[in-house]
């Protein structure tokens, strides 16, 4: 196979190439140094177009041939097209030049749609430090998948992005190709899309001239893997948002095609996809759950033009749990009015309709109705169920032993096998796994704009009834026979149901009234 410069030489050279050589023309001779098979020397002799011919002669000469010479002595020595020769060892030399310069690897970014920095982040200095860690980890060993998992708008993408912007350098020495691609596709019926979109961003311009079978996935994956083995050196795909397991099946069984060629760091909600890749024990994972938002800290930071109180700063702490997007969106919200953002911060604390809180933002939803609507378009009824009774029943932000969530989550069937308890535990851990509450040391916590957009949204689409829920804990709690085994202690269980009655007590409107006026709530706030 090439290495990284002769193959980078032979790219840079394709124009001069398609215009002045056949391939048709020299099969013998390259079957004779054994550059060619019998059936690439058939493939290129049937094909009609001369450009498709080109394609096939380079895709296997880059994985054949060790170096350029046995070309260039050709066009010297037996075409009498020297001038293509020439053009070939100019390019080596060029290539030679570029491959310690890591600028033409920032333009390939760009042109790669890899998102830029924005001009108002804020540095998240431990987590820049272990993704970089993981990014390394990905190139110096031989995993081909890089998974990033966290809740919706916890800034996984742009916290990748800046990352790999910093890291220049050393990803010069191991790519030569960088494609960044927006999946956000929650259909089975809309991959195809997803698929074209890739093949767009890989092909060069002389292929959007030609027709393809947009409808033919197979068509479309055998074109990304040409495209991929003509691009010299290694290519790394960044899938963002992927949703569907159908298409994580797509884009893998195009890394089992070219493993030596192509690295993917997907960025997703949904561990529970990546289960059906062969090779998940050697993906590397990298978990915003531990930290998915800004610190009280870093929320001062990001308003800092605004003088933020304490109080307030506290307050979009507790509500919002320091989520960048749905501080993005407050951000603009409140036009850098200090008076108009605590506005904003108590309607946050009293209301669960997130859509209240819109704003164009370089975040790709414009609230986090929508963001989440796209998780919960893919999920099994079961767990959407489980998801909002949870959300019905505790407090966001707090820590519950998980056998309080045993008489509220819904099963998928009942079995002999497993407890009450065990079986719990298992909707949870697919909760976990969805990005939609944190699992740990035998607890679980719900984040406040998860809880939000479930009472604010979810619960009325699927009719959920609070009192019958809240009456069906109460009364588990009440029952020792049944949660015995796990709740064990009776002070905690006291204090856990006095708390949590206070708190059904003191919500001042029941998440499926109906909404707020909008009109009167954007007087309102512009009232300030």
């Amino acid at each position: 196979m090439l290495d990284y410069i002769c193959g980078k030489a032979l790219s840079n050279c394709a124009d001069v190439l398609y215009n002045d050589f056949d391939p048709d023309s020299c099969t013998s001779y390259f079957l004779l140094k054994e550059i060619l098979s019998k059936n690439d020397a058939e493939r290129i002799s049937k094909a009609k177009k001369i450009n498709e011919r080109l394609e096939i002669f380079i895709a296997a000469y880059r994985e054949n041939a060790s170096d350029l010479k046995p070309l260039i002595t050709f066009f010297c020595e037996h075409s009498y097209q020297s001038h293509l020769g020439d053009a070939l060892q100019s390019c080596v030399d060029d290539a030679s030049v570029l491959s310690s310069d890591s600028s033409l690897l920032l333009q390939k970014m760009n042109n790669g749609h890899v998102p830029s920095v924005l001009d108002y982040n804020i540095p998240r200095d431990d987590l820049i430090s272990d993704l970089q860690s993981k990014l390394m980890k990905l190139f110096e060993g031989d995993n081909n998948w890089l998974i990033l998992n966290g809740v919706r708008g916890c800034g996984k993408s742009r916290l990748l992005a800046e990352v790999l912007r910093r890291n220049l350098d050393f990803l010069n020495n191991h790519i030569n190709n960088i494609f960044w691609l927006n999946d956000s596709c929650e259909y089975a019926s809309k991959s195809n899309s997803v698929y074209i979109k890739l093949l767009i961003l890989l092909t060069d311009s002389f292929w959007m001239q030609s027709n393809y079978q947009e409808n033919n996935e197979t068509y479309l994956r055998e074109k990304i893997i040409e495209e991929i083995k003509l691009r010299p050196g290694k290519t790394l795909l960044i899938i963002d948002d992927i949703i569907l397991e159908q298409n994580l099946r797509w884009f893998a069984s195009i890394v089992r095609a070219v493993p030596h060629l192509l690295k993917i760091i997907a960025v997703s909600t949904n561990m529970e996809i990546f289960q059906a890749l062969e090779d998940r024990s050697t993906a590397i994972d990298f978990n915003f759950s531990n930290t998915p938002g800004f610190t009280i800290q870093q929320i001062s930071t990001f308003f800092s033009h605004m003088n933020l109180s304490n109080f307030t700063a506290e307050s979009i702490l507790e509500n919002t749990k320091g989520l960048p997007a749905i501080l993005g969106i407050l951000k603009f919200q409140s036009n850098s009015n200090s008076e108009r953002l605590l506005h904003l911060s108590e309607t946050l604390a009293l209301e669960n309709d997130l859509s209240l809180f819109s704003a164009i933002t370089p975040y790709g939803f414009r609230n986090c109705n929508t963001a989440f609507d796209k998780d919960f378009a893919v999920m099994e009824e079961n767990d959407k169920e489980s998801i909002c009774n949870l959300c019905v029943v505790f407090r966001p932000n707090l820590w519950y032993n998980i056998g309080y969530a045993t008489p509220v989550v819904s099963f998928d069937v009942a079995s002999k096998f497993y407890d009450a308890t065990s079986l719990g535990l298992m909707v949870l851990v697919k909760l976990h796994n969805l990005s939609l509450l944190c699992l740990s040391d035998n607890k679980f916590k719900i984040h406040p704009i998860v809880h939000k957009y479930c009472n604010g949204r979810q619960c009325g689409l699927l009719q959920i009834n609070y009192t019958q829920i809240r009456e069906l804990f109460f009364n588990y709690l009440n029952d020792k026979n049944k949660n015995n085994k796990v709740l064990t202690n009776s002070k905690e269980i006291n204090s856990i149901r006095q708390d949590l009655k206070q708190y059904h007590e003191n919500i001042v409107m029941p998440p499926i009234e109906k909404p707020i006026n909008l009109l009167s709530y954007f007087l309102n706030l512009f009232r300030y």
